[in-house]
């Protein structure tokens, strides 16, 4: 009787895990391919690219941030799903009137900050760009239009999918960053077409008002009333997610411009080969997908209590190294297969199908080990220092992600001798 009950606990655990992977990679699955839609985008605006040099330097940036703000809210709401204080959408709860307010803050002030700060990283590596004007103005209205979608969509994939019974930490990161792959390129390029349509008066009166919103978002943090947290709870106030998340995306945007700055120097293969634009986006969206999968699930288990606060390999974490691997394989082979079919249909070429997938698999478990070792570190010492790993983790390893990307890519192509 004991051996058919092991047997089954250890049946509905596999038959779990096999669960959580399916439901992982089905979302992962489509942020595959509304990246590579955001990578043709960005092969198609390659002329745009030229014209405004400096430009590409904000493209991984903002895809970065627009992941980092919005993963951790659909985080942090799975968290409180499973803890049980939020269980369906009312703007009146605390929990998800903060987030929301928090988000919207970080959204206006970080497309700012992100646009200083690729300036800043563009002249101190020598490289010509468009005025700082230009470049506050096109992060600024890319920001507002991208994020009023996200913060909408954030909701509505949060609530669904816990209403249809499956887990918010297995499918609100990758959906959340694939709708931002998808609509933080284009609006980047609106804001673009906007600013070289506009004479420079018209660029100065944007300008201050969007300098002018920005001062409001942040002096809002300080003044804004909220209700007290409840320790027991553990229910985030508005000016505690902004606060925690401002320190940590002012580092990720580093990463993330560091990134752009890599790219920009390898422009020339880029757009030599156009099929890697096209995969660019994907490659570097997945490998942080694969990591903030992670950093959910392990977040959940450290707040109820399931995954103790240590630095050792225990078979839990074991299991979720394991998962990580597994879908990192489903996933690259994906990303390769998928960008070089539709390359292929719309003329984009430069790579054969095989150079593609070895590249993308050998450069992406790379990545994948790298990633996977950062999000147990980062998740562990995070809730050990009274963190909330859901406000840090994800925001680090995807920016971490962006970065190391760049490196294991380029790496691969020189070491095959394709750049």
């Amino acid at each position: 009787m004991k051996k058919k009950t092991v047997l089954s606990k250890a049946s509905e655990h596999v038959l779990g895990n096999t669960l959580n992977l399916k439901q992982s990679y089905a979302a992962v699955f489509f942020s595959i391919l509304t990246s590579i839609l955001a990578g043709l985008f960005l092969g198609k605006a390659e002329e745009l690219l030229r014209m405004l040099p400096g430009l590409i330097v904000l493209v991984p940036a903002a895809l970065g941030m627009r992941g980092n703000i919005f993963s951790a809210m659909g985080s942090r709401l799975g968290s409180a799903m499973h803890m049980g204080t939020v269980s369906y959408f009312d703007r009146r709860n605390p929990t998800i009137k903060n987030n929301i307010y928090a988000s919207m803050a970080l959204t206006v002030i970080f497309s700012v900050v992100l646009a200083i700060l690729a300036k800043a990283i563009l002249f101190a590596f020598g490289f010509e760009s468009i005025s700082i004007i230009d470049l506050i103005l096109i992060s600024f209205i890319g920001g507002i239009l991208s994020g009023i979608i996200m913060l909408l969509i954030t909701i509505s994939i949060t609530f669904l999918s816990f209403r249809k019974g499956w887990d918010p930490d297995n499918v609100t990161s990758p959906m959340i960053t694939a709708f931002g792959d998808l609509f933080t390129v284009p609006t980047l390029m609106v804001g673009a077409i906007i600013v070289m349509n506009s004479n420079l008066s018209s660029n100065l009166s944007i300008l201050i008002i969007a300098l002018g919103i920005a001062l409001l978002a942040f002096l809002d943090i300080f003044i804004v009333e909220t209700k007290k947290q409840s320790l027991l709870l553990k229910e985030a106030s508005y000016r505690q997610i902004v606060i925690q998340s401002t320190f940590i995306l002012l580092f990720t945007l580093f990463l993330d411009s560091l990134s752009g700055i890599i790219i920009q120097f390898n422009l020339s293969t880029l757009v030599a080969l156009p099929v890697l634009l096209v995969m660019l986006p994907a490659f570097l969206e997945e490998g942080g997908n694969v990591g903030n999968i992670m950093a959910a699930r392990l977040s959940t288990k450290l707040h109820l209590g399931t995954l103790e606060a240590r630095m050792s390999f225990s078979n839990n974490i074991k299991l979720e190294f394991l998962n990580a691997y597994v879908l990192a394989i489903m996933i690259f082979f994906s990303v390769g297969l998928i960008a070089f079919l539709l390359s292929f249909f719309i003329g984009i070429g430069g790579l054969g199908l095989m150079q593609i997938l070895s590249v993308t698999l050998t450069a992406g478990l790379m990545l994948t080990t790298i990633v996977v070792i950062l999000t147990f570190a980062v998740s562990v010492l995070s809730y050990r220092m009274n963190i909330d790993p859901d406000n840090v983790t994800i925001p680090v390893i995807t920016s971490a992600a962006d970065v190391v990307g760049v490196f294991c890519l380029l790496f691969v192509l020189h070491l095959t001798g394709i750049a």
